[in-house]
């Protein structure tokens, strides 16, 4: 029989109708199971896996076939209203019924536009439900909507959108902030993590250096905004009414860090910035050491025992850190900055001591060999801010710069100045020669007032370097630099030996005609 199923759509019309409003009314759009019941449905009609193979004209009976992960049959008795399938679901609502409802309905109506409007439905319904009732799985549900909305259907997404996504996305949440001032530290830092632990799967799907380096970048600009919410709910009074908050909050946040995947040092950080800062209670710290102790399921680049650590320096039981500061290796350096942190932060500072004199002799090794050069300077900068205030020997001082290399010329320039090592300050920046800018920023003015002479060998490369690049520009600035080294040479008592310089230089470089008249015009001669 050659069946119309555009012409059974349309004579069948109002019960069709009628089966979709039932439908409407039977599942809750707030509810994961019927909103994943829904998106299957449809994808199943929009991919053609459902056909009609056969419909009785006086009985009014359809039968169609669904080609799911097993064969379905679905009989629709229109005219005794009954609707049944032959998967296991016998009773309940099953995707292959909606699905071959869906497939009827696109002839008569915009199948997008009923799909749209279930969806609002669900934001309405969650909206009217997260104004009433203020509970953690509202709040959980609101924001797995806002991201299923948003992100959720973007498994191959470019990375550089995913930025703007998610900052709408914590605009489309911020919207729903509570008015009670108490409440919105609290709000913006739930919110935050959950939103977070939702988008992180996304993060693991990048396969180039460059979509890694720009999803670290995201990560590393959503902790210092989650660390301002962090510290502003942490100053704020703890009411009983946020017991059941800060309960899911521990949940969540054990959740990222032992089951979330890649960008182990990140989530670490994120873990530890509620840990160190939220949950100060030695109560809650010792059910989180005993829940990491019991740990069964997580994530391989996660180390537990470091975990582990942390609790001990977090409880004061620092007698049974040195087991795990005797296995440290150069790969893990970061997860030990971080704990060297969190002994600061709960007043360890004998621990963070030890922490950061048993990491600096991995320090090299770390730097040339789990570092990409263009994070290098940056994580020098940040170490060495967070080694301020511990005294190490001079031994391990150099240790330190060592490894350093160029990435810390200016904490070893000032290391340098402290112990007014001044020809070694020279030395260093011959070794590796920067911009006068720059010596400025590293001391240049202290070694000037206190040892000048040890600058004219340094101020001589300078000069060199602006010589051999031969243009009249560099011309201009080698006299610039030279008036700068007739100065040191001046306060020196250095007369007679800038004089033989200067001379030296024009003799060395007649044939530059324009470089002799830059000396000429600088009036360099004492």
């Amino acid at each position: 029989m050659n069946m119309n199923i555009a012409e059974i759509a349309k004579a069948e019309e109002d019960i069709i109708r009628k089966y979709m409003g039932q439908i409407s009314k039977m599942l809750s759009p707030t509810k994961q199971e019927s909103e994943e019941l829904v998106r299957r449905a449809a994808f199943l009609v929009r991919h053609n896996y459902v056909k009609i193979i056969d419909y009785d004209y006086k009985l009014h009976k359809a039968l169609f076939v669904v080609q799911d992960a097993s064969l379905a049959t679905v009989t629709l008795n229109l005219k005794d209203h009954s609707l049944n399938c032959s998967c296991a679901m016998k009773e309940s609502l099953c995707r292959h019924r909606v699905a071959a409802l869906f497939a009827l309905y696109q002839y008569i109506d915009s199948l997008s536009n009923w799909l749209e409007q279930f969806r609002s439905r669900a934001q309405q319904e969650q909206m009217t439900l997260f104004k009433e009732e203020r509970t953690p799985e509202n709040w959980l549900r609101f924001v797995q909507n806002v991201y299923k909305r948003n992100l959720y259907h973007q498994q191959q997404m470019n990375p550089y959108l995913l930025d703007g996504i998610f900052n709408d996305m914590m605009e489309q949440i911020r919207k729903q902030r509570p008015l009670e001032r108490e409440w919105q530290p609290l709000f913006d830092v739930f919110t935050h993590v959950a939103l977070l632990s939702h988008t992180w799967k996304h993060l693991s799907l990048a396969n180039t250096e460059a979509a890694q380096s720009f999803y670290r970048r995201f990560i590393q600009d959503e902790i210092e905004r989650l660390e301002v919410n962090v510290l502003a709910m942490s100053k704020k009074s703890r009411l009983f009414a946020f017991d059941p908050f800060y309960n899911s909050l521990k949940e969540m946040s054990h959740y990222f860090l032992l089951n979330q995947g890649g960008y182990v040092e990140n989530r670490i950080e994120i873990y530890l910035l509620i840990w160190n800062h939220i949950f100060t209670n030695k109560r809650d710290r010792e059910v989180e050491l005993e829940k990491l102790s019991t740990a069964r399921q997580y994530e391989d680049d996660l180390s537990i025992p470091y975990m582990k650590s942390i609790f001990l320096v977090m409880l004061d039981q620092t007698e049974a850190l040195q087991p795990y500061l005797d296995e440290i290796e150069a790969k893990d350096l970061l997860s030990w900055i971080e704990l060297a942190r969190t002994a600061g932060l709960n007043q360890q500072e004998a621990v963070r001591k030890k922490i950061i004199e048993t990491i600096i002799p991995f320090m090299g090794t770390f730097i040339q060999e789990y570092l990409a050069p263009p994070h290098r300077m940056s994580f020098v900068k940040h170490f060495d801010e967070e080694r301020q205030g511990v005294e190490l020997s001079e031994e391990l001082e150099e240790t330190l710069f060592a490894a350093y290399g160029k990435y810390g010329l200016q904490p070893y320039s000032q290391f340098l100045i402290r112990k007014k090592r001044f020809d070694d300050w020279s030395a260093l920046h011959q070794l590796y020669p920067t911009s006068l800018a720059f010596l400025e920023i590293c001391g240049l003015k202290t070694v000037v007032e206190e040892r000048p002479s040890v600058l004219l060998s340094l101020y001589h490369s300078l000069i060199m370097e602006e010589i051999n690049q031969k243009s009249r520009q560099h011309y201009k600035s080698a006299v610039r630099l030279m008036k700068k080294m007739k100065a040191v040479a001046k306060k020196s008592g250095k007369h007679e030996f800038w004089n033989q310089y200067v001379t030296t230089v024009r003799q060395n470089y007649k044939r530059m005609r324009a470089l002799q008249e830059e000396i000429e015009k600088g009036n360099l001669m004492l």
